[in-house]
């Protein structure tokens, strides 16, 4: 065990040491080249010196999106740390062994970026991902609609389904998130454009009628689940109670996820909740139930064994 600060107005060191880890491993997170970066941070060490270490790299979180205000907020910390010289010498120490002891500083088992896959590696993802687009929901459409109302739709089903698919790749497949856009993972060969865009297999409009999508039955799976529960409550709710449950809708929560055992760092967490607090109000806002009566799979599928 570390000696460390029993004062509790002053933050431990192990905890500056495990928020510098945080930010290291964002900033690999968020790198076009993750291992020149890893190279780089290494160079940061040739100075023995904590303090040259933590402006070598925060020259180096400049060129890392979304780091730089990470970068920041740890040297508040590490300044109201206020630690001794042996402190700074344990730090470095610390900081030095963790991140020079792996290859490329992230488990064998972690989560990794698109790029580090080999072609056969991403071949086997992406004909994974065509096995599973094989199942069909439909939506239930009911009352009046105009051409805005049937773009509307259209754009937003798309968007959150494309969202959702995000979500099931990051969970599924291992791949680290750091993009909002998934064509940037996949890179120019693969094109997630072929899942995200939903292909409309049959509709029929009319006052009831309905649109089938052929699509990842994972992803249908929570769509059906979470459209149906808002559908109820906004049938069901006055405006008041409904108002609340806007307000308490925690979109990870309803899907289930756990994204510690995504391993993110803390940044990017932080991002993707964010991310999802702000789907979860758009899908609350777009729902229509005079509109949308349900979502469902279409009567004839019963095989959706992903």
């Amino acid at each position: 065990m570390l000696e460390t600060k029993t004062d509790q107005s002053q933050p431990n060191l192990e905890i500056v040491i495990d928020k510098f880890i945080d930010l290291i491993q964002a900033m690999l997170n968020r790198t076009s080249n993750r291992r020149q970066l890893y190279k780089l941070i290494l160079k940061s060490f040739e100075p023995n010196d904590s303090d040259q270490l933590i402006a070598r790299v925060r020259e180096l979180s400049y060129h890392t999106k979304g780091t730089l205000q990470l970068h920041w907020s740890f040297g508040d910390l590490y300044n109201a740390a206020s630690l001794s010289e042996n402190e700074k010498q344990i730090f470095f120490d610390r900081i030095k062994e963790i991140v020079s002891v792996k290859d490329d500083f992230l488990p064998k088992n972690g989560l990794r970026d698109w790029e580090t896959l080999d072609n056969d590696e991403k071949t086997i993802v992406y004909n994974l991902l065509v096995e599973e687009q094989k199942h069909i929901a439909r939506v239930y459409i009911d009352g009046e609609w105009d051409m805005y109302d049937l773009q509307s739709f259209l754009l937003k089903l798309g968007t959150i389904y494309g969202q959702f698919l995000e979500l099931h790749i990051l969970e599924h497949y291992r791949l680290t998130y750091d993009s909002p856009h998934l064509q940037v993972m996949i890179g120019n060969e693969y094109d997630l454009g072929d899942f995200s865009n939903l292909q409309i297999l049959q509709m029929q409009y009319a006052s009831p009628g309905y649109f089938d999508f052929l699509g990842i039955g994972k992803i249908f799976e929570q769509l059906i689940e979470i459209v149906n529960k808002i559908i109820h409550w906004k049938q069901e709710y006055n405006l008041a109670k409904l108002q609340r449950t806007k307000q308490q809708f925690d979109l990870v929560k309803e899907m289930k996820l756990d994204l510690d055992k995504l391993n993110l760092d803390v940044q990017t967490k932080r991002e993707l909740e964010e991310k999802l607090n702000k789907t979860a109000r758009g899908i609350f806002n777009w729902i229509k139930p005079e509109q949308i009566r349900k979502i469902g799979w279409r009567p004839e599928e019963t095989n959706r064994n992903d």
